[in-house]
């Protein structure tokens, strides 16, 4: 490692996972790395896909470190605290250079969310789809919901998922909702009024259950609890209260979930998101064959229903003043509605 990535990178021998930051302009870097067969983070000849997202982390490093350091700082720390929508193309090959890209996108107090991309010899070995598909030009190919792959469980072949997806606060995401447990019966919370049917169902009465399933998976969430368990709704409250001295009822444990999600709205509209976000992508919408039978769910009415069920404005997605006032989060009436 050279002096001057010693003094901007944070990390030491033998885990630094870059030789040289090339390029460092504003909030975009390139670093080089080129691992031998004997490097940490290379097997058989070829470099560990694990390895690779270490290397653009610390690509992200030190830029940060560099600017600190123009700005007068003192070099940050920091930890990788997690990895999004990040695709592999092929492998990368040991004794070969790599390059890597990164460009912060998003600064939310110590933190950064940046986007990377790996080359090697001119090919593009690991990026996220739906960055690819940009840079490809072809970017209604990329089957994301607010740029987070959408996981195998198809709202194809459970409508009430189009719910789960749209809105969930971080995209697409099965844990924001799992509809197809509901529509196949696992433990749905029935006291809550969250009840299975048909699982190709699109009415505004569905969009309403996926509602309610979202905001109780969200304080499955907010409790740290495993959503294979479905302890019911009785062994939740007690627990709650046990831990907290509350005395809440059953009908408190979705005023609370339908708090946090709403919570969550409210930090992703000050972040830009609008209501033309709350959608699903194109190819998600195209008929299979098989065991979705052909069918496509009916996005729109399904959104109405579940606005309806937030107390969400349907033409602007955002969180009524009524209801803000009703889950205690009128505070944020101000910033939402130009209210004082």
């Amino acid at each position: 490692m050279d002096e001057t990535l010693a003094d901007i990178l944070p990390h030491r021998p033998p885990m630094v996972m870059i030789d040289a930051l090339v390029r460092a302009e504003g909030d975009s870097a390139t670093a080089l790395k080129t691992f031998d067969r004997e490097s940490y983070g290379a097997e058989g000849g070829r470099v560990l896909e694990s390895a690779l997202i270490e290397c653009l982390a610390q690509t992200v490093a030190a830029l940060e470190g560099r600017n600190a350091r123009q700005s007068g700082r003192r070099v940050p720390g920091g930890m990788l605290a997690g990895v999004d929508h990040f695709v592999f193309h092929r492998c990368a090959r040991c004794d070969r250079p790599l390059q890597l890209a990164v460009t912060v996108t998003k600064r939310i107090g110590p933190f950064c969310l940046a986007r990377g991309r790996v080359e090697q010899d001119g090919a593009v070995l690991a990026e996220g789809s739906a960055a690819l598909a940009e840079r490809f030009g072809v970017p209604e190919l990329a089957v994301t919901v607010n740029r987070l792959e959408v996981p195998m469980h198809d709202p194809r072949a459970f409508a009430g998922l189009a719910v789960s997806y749209a809105l969930s606060p971080r995209g697409a995401c099965h844990m924001e909702g799992d509809m197809y447990g509901v529509d196949m019966g696992m433990g749905p919370a029935l006291e809550l009024g969250i009840f299975p049917g048909d699982r190709f169902d699109a009415t505004e009465e569905k969009g309403r259950i996926a509602a309610r399933q979202q905001a109780w998976r969200n304080l499955y969430n907010a409790m740290i609890l495993c959503q294979f368990q479905n302890p019911g709704v009785e062994r939740v409250l007690a627990a709650l209260n046990g831990a907290t001295g509350w005395g809440l009822e059953a009908d408190d444990l979705m005023t609370l979930g339908k708090r946090i999600v709403t919570l969550k709205r409210m930090l992703n509209m000050r972040r830009g998101l609008t209501r033309a976000d709350d959608r699903l992508p194109d190819l998600l919408m195209q008929p299979l064959e098989g065991g979705t039978e052909g069918t496509v769910p009916d996005v729109d009415v399904l959104l109405v229903g579940a606005y309806a069920e937030y107390g969400w404005d349907p033409e602007t997605g955002r969180p009524t003043r009524e209801t803000l006032e009703e889950l205690g989060l009128g505070f944020a009436a101000g910033e939402l509605w130009g209210m004082t």
